[in-house]
This record gives structure tokens, C-alpha cells and sequence, in this order.
């Protein structure tokens, strides 16, 4: 009559009490511990006290995103999405039933609204009292009762700070967030985006598409380029830039920014290099992109190779593997999924329009 769980005799002889290889006394709850977890693996049916949990980051496909937020929440309107879902969640390898636990990064903390919430576990201090009044907030927004749990590292100066002071956390002042305009670069990459804006080049999605692939020098295409260059000699863009740099005066202090004193030579100045501005933002891509097409042509002349060593054409075809993948990455661009080669989304990340993250990312690695 004992539970499924519990160990059986002949499972308990496999496991003689007291004896180690080192003599050394054993620690029974471990040993106990271990040994019923491999029974309970033995037994048919699910795990007890088993439960799924998933990712929810921007690592994540967008649209695996919203299943998962759709299995979490499990609603009505959820549910239904769920099951017109169900064919493409399979294909997937997403499940479609409950899910109780989700391990997210700050996707989950604006924008997403899970009412019934109940639990919300930080694994470290969040770096201000505006991130934690958001991450906290998930929960309990139905007006149920709620638990938040902050761990705070012991190795984390921030997280031992805000340990020792939990009140300036919970109950901090939340700063308005703050630019520098007198910053010459992040004024420049607005201007950029007016002035792409008074171009009407609508870009395409992914990143070969704006460019010439037939030409060794992968250069913009005729049309659009020879579009940014009837603008710029035009002049059409340069009495909106100037209204943009002439808004903001007021809050700038002149002297951080010397070259305002003359601000149309400044707009001048933006708008004749924006062409060439365009073009140069795209040779870290450009040199990505030569370098996987370089490894997979040599990956292939040693798969073409006779007399090779043992190993040596598997991992020529690793390789090969791998350079494809890369440039799968690389010409593929999709709003939807978060690719860093979106073409919109690249531009923001080398600069040259406004993002909101590092002014230029800088460093991509594969």
C-alpha cells in the first residue's frame, strides 16, 4: 500500500547505508533524496509536483512569444487564440495547455498585461526604483493579493546597496528619463530619420534587398541612392531639419555644443553627407556578410578534397553548416521577430537613426 514514490527493497539493496568508495560517512538526506527521485523516474505517468516553464525574451520569436503569453494568461480569449493556433504551435514544438512559469527578461515589464499574476521573482535588484515599480507591478493587477520576491546577490554591490536600504528601492523616487541633446551624434541620427522620412524611400525588410547583391562592393541600389541624392540637391529636407535643431535650442546650453553657432551649416552639412551616411552604415554587414560567404567557399573546397584525415571532412561540413546559418541570420529581416537586420532596426543600432539602446551596438558575435 505504500506510494508509487517510495523505494522498494531490491531498490534499497543498490544503495547499501553508510558505505562510500572514500569511507566517508554518507549524508542520508542526500542519499535519500537522490534515490527516490531515480524511482519516481522509473514509474509510468507524469512527474509529481512537475511543472513546464518557458522563455519569454527577445531571444524568443515574436510570435512563440505570444503563444506563450496566451498559455500563461489561459483565459477565454486566450484559449481560442490557442486553438486556432494549435497546428502552427505543433510545427512549433510549442505545447498548447497551461503554463504556470515563465523565466522573461524586461519583455515582460511594459506592454504585456497578465491580470491574474500572482508571483513575481526578481533573481537580482533591478537597477532603479522605476524598473522595480514595473516588474513588481505585474502582479496582482486584478486587485488580488500578490508576492514579489527580490533576491539580492551577496557578490553585487548594487544588489547589497539596495539589501542594506530596502525603502529607497520599494518606495525610491522615480527620475524622469533624460537626454543629452547637446550630443552631436544622437541630434544627427534625428535628423536622419526627418530626412529619411522627406526622402519616401520606403526601405525593405531585409537588408539585401536595399542592396545591389550582383556588385562585388554590395552597394545601395540605383534607385534609392539616386532618390537620397535628388533630395539632398534639392534642399527639400533642410527647412524641416532646421525647425527640429531650432525646437530644441531652449534646452540645450550653447555652449555644450559649439557646433550649433551656425546652425545652417550644421543642417547643410547633415543633409549633403546623409547619402554617404546611409551607404557606410552598412559595411560592418557588408564585411559579415563577405566573411560568412568567404568561410563557406572554404568550407566546400575542403569537403571537395581527396586523401583527408580522419574528422577533417565532418568538420569542414560543420563549418560549412555554420557560415550558412550565418548568413541565413544576416538576410533575413523581419519586423515582426525582433532581427537585429531589419533594416529599420540596423540602422538604429549602428546609429544612424534614433534607438532606444546602446547608441551603436558594439559588438556583433556569431
Amino acid at each position: 500500500d505504500a506510494p508509487a514514490w517510495r523505494l522498494s527493497p531490491s531498490a534499497l539493496r543498490l544503495f547499501p547505508a553508510n558505505k562510500r568508495a572514500d569511507e566517508k560517512r554518507e549524508n542520508p538526506f542526500f542519499r535519500d533524496l537522490y534515490t527516490q527521485i531515480a524511482a519516481v523516474l522509473t514509474q509510468p505517468g507524469g512527474l509529481p509536483f512537475s511543472f513546464e516553464a518557458r522563455e519569454h525574451t527577445a531571444q524568443v520569436d515574436h510570435e512563440v512569444r505570444a503563444w506563450r503569453e496566451d498559455r500563461f494568461r489561459f483565459e477565454k480569449d486566450d484559449k481560442l487564440r490557442i486553438k486556432e493556433n494549435t497546428d502552427r504551435m505543433r510545427e512549433q514544438g510549442e505545447p498548447t495547455d497551461f503554463l504556470p512559469a515563465m523565466f522573461c527578461s524586461p519583455t515582460m515589464e511594459l506592454g504585456v498585461d497578465i491580470s491574474a499574476l500572482n508571483t513575481v521573482y526578481m533573481r537580482n535588484v533591478p537597477p532603479t526604483p522605476a524598473n522595480y515599480a514595473q516588474r513588481s507591478g505585474r502582479a496582482g493587477r486584478s486587485g488580488q493579493a500578490a508576492l514579489v520576491v527580490t533576491y539580492c546577490a551577496a557578490q553585487s554591490p548594487h544588489d547589497q546597496y539596495y539589501f542594506s536600504d530596502r525603502q529607497a528601492l520599494v518606495a525610491g523616487v522615480v527620475r524622469p528619463p533624460a537626454l543629452d541633446l547637446a550630443n552631436r551624434d544622437l541630434l544627427t541620427s534625428h535628423l536622419h530619420a526627418e530626412w529619411l522620412a522627406a526622402a519616401s524611400v520606403p526601405l525593405k525588410a531585409s537588408i539585401p534587398e536595399n542592396l545591389d547583391m550582383t556588385d562585388e562592393a554590395l552597394a545601395v541600389l540605383p534607385e534609392i541612392r539616386d532618390s537620397f541624392e535628388r533630395l539632398s540637391k534639392s534642399g527639400a529636407a533642410r527647412p524641416i531639419l532646421k525647425r527640429l535643431v531650432e525646437a530644441m535650442l531652449p534646452a540645450i546650453v550653447r555652449t555644450d555644443a559649439p557646433w550649433l553657432d551656425d546652425i545652417d551649416a550644421f543642417v547643410s552639412e547633415t543633409d549633403g553627407t546623409a547619402t554617404e551616411a546611409f551607404s557606410q552604415t552598412f559595411d560592418r554587414w557588408r564585411n559579415l556578410h563577405r566573411g560568412a560567404r568567404q568561410e563557406q567557399e572554404l568550407a566546400h573546397a575542403i569537403q571537395q578534397k581527396t586523401g583527408l584525415m580522419a574528422g577533417e571532412r565532418t568538420a569542414a561540413a560543420t563549418r560549412y553548416r555554420n557560415a550558412s546559418r550565418e548568413l541565413e541570420i544576416l538576410e533575413r529581416g523581419r519586423a515582426s521577430n525582433g532581427s537585429d537586420f531589419y533594416s529599420y532596426r540596423y540602422l538604429a543600432t549602428e546609429g544612424f537613426l534614433p534607438g532606444y539602446n546602446f547608441p551603436r551596438l558594439p559588438l556583433y558575435a556569431f
